[in-house]
């Protein structure tokens, strides 16, 4: 019985043993097939012929190879940036993979490396023929991605990311194809602008037709020829919706080449609209092309603004200065004017002035015109002066004692007739309401010199006064103006 046991324990001793060994075997066989340091495809990058990539939103590329290089069928032919396709092909034949990360199914989709879930599937082809294919997924480090061999379960790494791969035409296309080199040209036309390479020894100088060389801006022609030279395109465009266009150009130039070709360049402005919004770009197509390209706005606005006269020497000072604004002119505010000089406002023209002497009227008719019209019309031209000023409240006028009975008599007639002439402004009848009567009668004072200074000033158009009147009335007039300061 125990001997029994014994040989049933050895039976499943060897077993076990013999299962183990079979186990690392298989694994070996694995790791084998992923071993580091080995390279992870094995192609020649000449030998293909074409390269399909699928984007993970079932977008599709194919870059395909011709007799003028690499195209892009599914976006009208347009030529891939040269040697991009080489670049791409040499580092994935260069491609040195990692130890395996994963062997498992779940492991594939972790990092994004199954037939459903993937950030790239690449498949190179040599005519029908795949010789290479791999699902690109997750990052694994700097420029570093998982990838899965489509015929392996094993996950590695390899120095290619996913941007390398783009699904994007406009990633592949030849950016440069509208670029020209300044040696290659003799003439270049724009507009009314002719430029010619001439050589002038051992130099050779762009001079602007019907110009000398001096009257060249120098640097505004090469800065014209960097712009004519510099065209870079974004993206190829629809001939179906862009040839339309070009039949009504914006701007265009034409090239002559060293082997006397020429090349006209024809740009035209977008009219369609994204979300609401319209895109800033121009139209191009070449004369010596089929395709239409999208360029950048910046390239060709100032294209578009070239003139025959910014090249030429001193165009700065013809340019024309725009005005500048003048401010408008504002009405100065109406400045209160002080009781005296309101008094020889109000007095006409021909009068004389206060510290002259009255100069008698020299014409005849004047001299025998009515003293009542003469006073009248002095009247009817204080009131239109003052017509505006507040009525002063009525004050009794005093005689001065020392007057004369004759110009008691005049004085009395002049404030007859003015007893409704508003002779204090608002502020003055403020000022008057609140005096004292003391005040009041300073104003008395000064109102009744005013009015004998206007009788005076009339009287000699009409009927010449006394040198006494007229010599106590300026005496007076003087004695008035310093009571007046006083009662300021």
């Amino acid at each position: 019985m125990m001997k029994a046991i014994i040989y049933a324990a050895a039976v499943l001793l060897f077993l076990q043993i013999g299962l183990t060994v079979a186990v690392h075997q298989q694994q070996a066989v694995n790791l084998e097939s992923t071993a580091p340091d080995s390279a992870f495809l094995s192609f020649t990058p000449k030998s293909i012929s074409s390269v399909l990539i699928n984007g993970p939103e079932n977008e599709e590329l194919v870059l395909q190879k011709s007799d003028k290089g690499w195209i892009m069928p599914g976006a009208f032919s347009a030529p891939v940036s040269k040697g991009q396709v080489d670049g791409l092909l040499q580092k994935l034949a260069d491609a040195r993979q990692g130890l395996a990360v994963a062997t498992s199914t779940g492991a594939a989709k972790r990092f994004k490396t199954t037939e459903d879930d993937f950030e790239r599937h690449v498949t190179l082809k040599q005519g029908d023929t795949v010789v290479g294919e791999f699902y690109l997924g997750t990052s694994a480090g700097m420029r570093n991605s998982h990838v899965r061999k489509a015929d392996q379960d094993a996950v590695v790494s390899i120095s290619v990311s996913s941007h390398e791969v783009d699904v994007e035409a406009d990633s592949w296309l030849d950016r440069t194809l509208a670029d020209l080199s300044k040696d290659d040209l003799k003439a270049v036309t724009l507009a009314d602008i002719s430029l010619i390479k001439k050589e002038e020894g051992k130099e050779k100088v762009w001079l602007l037709d019907g110009a000398s060389k001096e009257e060249i801006e120098k640097d505004e022609v090469d800065s014209l020829l960097n712009k004519v030279t510099a065209i870079s395109v974004q993206s190829v465009l629809d001939p179906a919706t862009s040839a339309e266009l070009l039949k009504d150009p914006a701007v265009q130039f034409t090239v002559t080449k060293q082997d006397d070709s020429k090349v006209t360049y024809a740009f035209a402005k977008n009219d369609d609209k994204k979300d609401n919004k319209e895109e800033d770009y121009f139209i191009l197509k070449m004369s010596n092309n089929e395709l239409y390209f999208k360029v950048g706005k910046w390239l060709v606005d100032d294209l578009t603004e070239a003139k025959r006269e910014k090249l030429l020497v001193g165009y700065e000072e013809k340019k024309e200065e725009i005005p500048a604004v003048q401010p408008v002119a504002q009405e100065a505010p109406l400045a209160d004017v002080p009781d005296q000089e309101t008094e020889q406002a109000v007095l006409p023209d021909f009068l004389a002035e206060e510290d002259e002497e009255a100069v008698p009227v020299q014409d005849e008719d004047l001299k025998d015109e009515p003293v009542q019209n003469t006073e009248a019309a002095v009247q009817e031209q204080v009131e239109t002066e003052v017509e505006a000023e507040p009525a002063a409240p009525e004050i009794e006028a005093e005689v001065l004692p020392d007057a004369p009975a004759e110009t008691v008599e005049q004085e009395a007639d002049v404030a007859q007739d003015s007893e409704q002439e508003p002779l204090e402004s608002a502020a003055v009848q403020e000022q008057a309401k609140a005096a004292e009567p003391e005040q009041q009668e300073v104003q008395a004072a000064e109102q009744n010199a005013g009015q004998e200074q206007i009788q005076e000033d009339v009287q000699p158009v009409n009927d010449p006064m006394d040198d006494s009147g007229v010599e106590e009335s300026s005496e007076q007039k003087q004695e008035a103006i310093p009571v007046e300061e006083a009662a300021e």
